[in-house]
């Protein structure tokens, strides 16, 4: 399945069955073919960008798996994340993307202070990374938020 993506240069992936018959001859289909589309970045449903989250609440974010087993919710001081000092990250993932096709996701308390602690008084920002099951990556869209 891998082949099929090969780092982004989409190519054919090629099959047939063959079987043997009762009488010990063999049968073969016709040849098949499928590919592997690009990865999906997760759609973010909450929060709105430039939202005002609450200092005294712990947010929630909310998000479509778009076919991704393992995310990481990242926040920043910078809306460009170029400095990873100034990034803090939390890891998730679901089982089956089929069955969870939406994630909601609550920062624990100590979660939600590191977040504060980073951001202050300014603009913050978010993303959410993604993996498929073949361990592609994927990134959102980037939104920014204020703290009161």
């Amino acid at each position: 399945m891998t082949a099929s993506y090969n780092n982004g240069s989409i190519r054919d992936i090629y099959w047939k069955l063959i079987g043997t018959t009762s009488d010990k001859t063999t049968a073969e289909s016709d040849v098949s073919n499928f590919q592997i589309g690009t990865p999906q970045a997760v759609t973010i449903n909450a929060p709105d960008n430039g939202a005002v989250l609450s200092s005294a609440t712990l947010p929630t974010f909310d998000f479509g798996a778009n076919c991704n087993v393992k995310f990481k919710l990242e926040i920043s001081s910078l809306s460009d994340f170029s400095d990873s000092t100034k990034i803090k990250g939390f890891n998730y993932s679901t089982k089956d993307p089929n069955a969870e096709t939406a994630l909601h996701k609550t920062l624990t308390a100590s979660q939600w202070s590191s977040v504060k602690k980073l951001v202050g008084t300014g603009i913050g920002y978010f993303r959410i990374k993604a993996w498929d099951g073949l361990n592609r990556e994927s990134v959102s869209e980037v939104r920014g938020f204020t703290v009161q």
